[in-house]
């Protein structure tokens, strides 16, 4: 936090105050509040004051029986597996992919190897 010394007029509405301060995160003084000793402290005392709240006292409850009273006490069930494991098998030179992306790739390779050997 950097704060500089100004001769401008103080930012705040209705406060008509020259000796303020420019302050900033950064050393830049673009982008910083440029604020009265007066205005800051009235700033602060009203921002104490509204930290103060009622605490409220948490009281615990039995969560209702529909919801979780049976969830708990029955085991999930384990989970199924019912899919059937696709082979991708080239039909020009046998080779298997694990992918139907891949076997389409290796097609193309098998056309271009193909198309290499037919004009040697």
């Amino acid at each position: 936090m950097y704060a500089k010394r100004l001769k401008r007029k103080c930012m705040v509405r209705g406060c008509k105050n020259t000796d303020t301060y420019s302050i900033s995160h950064t050393r830049e003084s673009g982008n910083s509040v440029i604020i009265c000793i007066d205005c800051l402290i009235g700033g602060i005392k009203s921002a104490k004051k509204a930290e103060k709240s009622p605490k409220v006292e948490y009281v615990p409850t039995k969560p209702p029986e529909l919801f979780f009273g049976t969830a708990i006490a029955a085991p999930a069930p384990a989970p199924v597996e019912d899919e059937i494991e696709e082979k991708f098998i080239c039909e020009r030179c046998g080779r298997e992919c694990a992918t139907k992306a891949g076997l389409i790739n290796h097609v193309r390779a098998c056309e271009k190897k193909v198309g290499e050997d037919d004009e040697n």
